[in-house]
């Protein structure tokens, strides 16, 4: 057991949470969306409610978004919260509230890439 730890760095209890992570990856291309609903990491403000729709829109579910504020004082998207079952296979509602709320309008910082990919953080 020891050993799978050094392998897989993403082993909690019996299941490994790095294939599914992948999983969820490959159903939820976050950025992609995004951008197929005109809303690019551009350093450009968009509305949170279309942000919120946008993804909703997408995959069926509400999420829940976190923001803070850039080295200007401009409220930006930090992190957008998908969340799921027990299993990680199935999408549900987040039961979650944050602190760090967003104001309405918020900007979408450029981070510097043209990947069509999107980026999961465990």
């Amino acid at each position: 057991m020891e050993q799978t730890w050094y392998m897989f760095p993403f082993y909690v209890g019996h299941a490994f949470i790095f294939p599914v992570t992948l999983a969820l990856k490959e159903k939820v291309n976050l950025l992609q969306l995004l951008k197929n609903a005109g809303i690019r990491p551009d350093g450009r403000s968009y509305g949170m409610k279309a942000i919120k729709e946008a993804i909703k829109n997408e995959i069926g579910h509400d999420v829940v978004i976190e923001c803070n504020n850039d080295v200007f004082g401009n409220n930006q998207l930090f992190q957008v919260y998908i969340c799921v079952d027990k299993t990680g296979s199935d999408l549900i509602e987040c039961p979650m509230i944050l602190k760090r709320k967003c104001v309405e309008n918020i900007v979408f910082a450029d981070f510097g890439s043209d990947s069509e990919g999107s980026f999961i953080s465990l």
